[in-house]
């Protein structure tokens, strides 16, 4: 006998029903019965609902509870046809399905049903199947029934129990299985496990507590809505339950501050911890933080011990939810919010801050940071160039709004600002990378500094000028000073004073007066023995401007001459020399009359 039947009959159970044997065998199947009956299935798809001969025949046998309701021709089942086997007692069907045959063997395709203590199971697949002696045959003769016996080849659907829940195992392909139990009674879980082939051919095909006592890969959906997906170690308890130790894997949830915790093994035996969270979570900047956690860890403080994870492991990664991505270390430490619930204080420290518009900060995070811009380290600009320290201030950029607020993590990709500087208000709303106020800030100061040097230079040269005017004006005193003292010195305090400041009075010597410049050349001179007589003359200046050619004051007069012609331009002139009397006469060579 081979090993294959010797199985099948070891592992047949007799059932309540008299004389009728179940077989729930191990796999005694072959891909080539399977697919012989699927080409069957397709060629037969045209039939007629009724074979063409034969009859509707329902068969009780003799020596057994279950009877036959199939087409019978010439003593024998009709194949393709919808055959049923149903217990006489309880009028449940037992089997049914389409009749086949293949290499002079009966096979069913349909629906096996059994009754146990959880509730009715049902298998929907390829059953092999015989009520005869010898040879899996099918007798239509109710004397010659005998139990009946069924043998899986294929299942594509079971749906049975886990103790009292249900159980349903569907075929995903040729080497797994889907199997799915509700636990109603435990917060309305359901868990879904990939069973191998493997594992059912080593304990039958309807085997679910062995199935979830050795399948460690596994998705839990629980009721409100939170699902784990990864890999568990199994125990079975006293009452064939099986409780779950949850190892790697992902956990996705509903609600709360976290969408999604992963613990990912790594190639090296380390393992992956991350966390992304949710928009629920009020007040938080993070769109995820991520670590990397040696197995030692794991191994102290379990699979998803993340409170000590973050105590213990200072390197962390950080991506924000505006696109900004730290990686460096953080210090760690605990809140207790009550007996049951811990928080995480987390501050960053020593690293690098990328930011998503492009400019890199390394250096401490944890030290003083200006208008939301960290300047413990350096800074790089998209443009190449570099920054140690508090750039702003080095710019003279005393105050800065952030659109959002005054921390790195808080601010949005585009960056909106208006700042006010020391020296001007400009707006910057045009600027949206730090780049950008980088290199305005720079041209703001460079401007600022070209305007200090420009008014410095102006303030220097009108110091100058001033310093020059003083001096002129010194030179000029002294000078006048000088041409008082000569006058005084020749013709006394009294006149020589008087004629310093173009006072002429009656007495005065026609030295004195010719003393005073060119003054004669200005009169027309008469003299008459003793008496001389001067009139002031316009001929007398074009004169001694013709007699110096092309001077500038020829060039004045011959210009008023043609704009004012002869009387408007002797007014003009005497209204220059406003100080000139209009005649003097001199009696023996002493002023006796002036007239203006």
């Amino acid at each position: 006998m081979s090993k294959s039947i010797l199985k099948v009959i070891l592992l047949c159970v007799i059932c309540a029903t008299a004389n009728t044997v179940y077989c729930q065998t191990g796999i005694y199947s072959s891909k080539l019965v399977v697919d012989a009956i699927t080409n069957q299935r397709k060629s037969y798809q045209s039939k007629t609902p009724k074979p063409e001969k034969g009859r509707l025949k329902t068969i009780k046998y003799n020596n057994t509870n279950y009877s036959a309701i199939g087409y019978v021709y010439k003593d024998q089942f009709i194949e393709d046809f919808q055959l049923t086997f149903f217990d006489n007692n309880t009028r449940d069907t037992i089997i049914s399905g389409k009749f086949y045959i293949v290499d002079k063997t009966v096979y069913i395709d349909g629906v096996w049903k059994q009754n146990t203590k959880n509730g009715m199971t049902y298998a929907v697949g390829i059953f092999k199947i015989t009520n005869s002696v010898g040879a899996y045959q099918l007798t239509t003769n109710p004397k010659e029934g005998k139990p009946l016996q069924i043998e899986v080849i294929d299942i594509y659907y079971y749906k049975g129990f886990h103790n009292n829940y249900p159980a349903v195992l569907e075929k995903q392909n040729e080497e797994n299985y889907s199997l799915t139990v509700n636990y109603y009674d435990m917060a309305g879980n359901i868990r879904i496990l990939i069973v191998n082939r493997e594992l059912i051919e080593k304990y039958g095909w309807f085997a679910i507590d062995d199935f979830i006592y050795f399948t460690n890969n596994i998705k839990i959906k629980y009721s409100n809505g939170d699902v784990f997906t990864g890999f568990t170690e199994n125990t079975r308890t006293d009452d064939n339950m099986i409780h779950y130790k949850f190892r790697e894997g992902v956990w996705t949830y509903a609600e709360g501050d976290f969408y999604k915790r992963e613990l990912i093994k790594l190639p090296d035996g380390n393992y992956k911890f991350n966390v992304v969270y949710s928009e629920h979570k009020k007040d938080n900047n993070y769109a995820q933080m991520e670590m990397i956690v040696n197995k030692s860890f794991v191994d102290k403080y379990g699979y998803w011990g993340e409170v000590d994870f973050m105590l213990n492991i200072p390197d962390v990664k950080y991506t924000y939810k505006n696109g900004n991505i730290f990686t460096g270390k953080q210090v760690s430490t605990t809140n207790n919010i009550n007996e049951n619930s811990t928080s995480i204080n987390s501050k960053l420290t020593q690293g690098k801050l990328q930011y998503a518009t492009g400019e890199v900060f390394e250096g401490d995070l944890s030290g003083e940071w200006y208008r939301g811009v960290p300047i413990y380290g350096t800074m790089t600009f998209n443009d190449g160039s570099v920054e140690k320290g508090n750039w702003l201030i080095k710019y003279d950029v005393t105050e800065i709004n952030l659109s959002r607020a005054e921390t790195m993590t808080e601010k949005t990709q585009k960056i909106k600002l208006v700042k006010k500087y020391d020296f001007t208000e400009i707006n910057l709303s045009n600027a949206e990378t730090l780049t950008d106020i980088h290199k305005l800030a720079i041209r703001l100061y460079e401007d600022k500094l070209q305007k200090q040097q420009k008014q410095q230079e102006e303030e220097i040269a009108k110091q100058q000028e001033e310093e020059k005017k003083q001096i002129k004006e010194q030179k000029d005193e002294e000078a006048i000073q000088k041409l008082k003292a000569n006058s005084i010195h020749k013709f006394g305090v009294y006149y020589g004073t008087l004629l310093f400041e173009n006072k002429f009075i009656l007495g005065m010597t026609k030295e004195m007066i010719k003393s005073q410049g060119d003054l004669p050349d200005l009169y027309d001179i008469t003299i008459n023995e003793n008496i001389e007589i001067w009139v002031y003359s316009l001929d007398k200046i074009l004169a001694a401007a013709l007699a110096k050619g092309n001077s500038l004051a020829f060039q004045s007069l011959k210009k008023l001459l043609n704009e004012f012609g002869y009387a408007g331009t002797e007014a003009l002139v005497r209204e220059k020399y406003t100080h000139l009397p209009h005649q003097f006469i001199f009696t023996n060579n002493k002023v006796t009359s002036i007239s203006y």
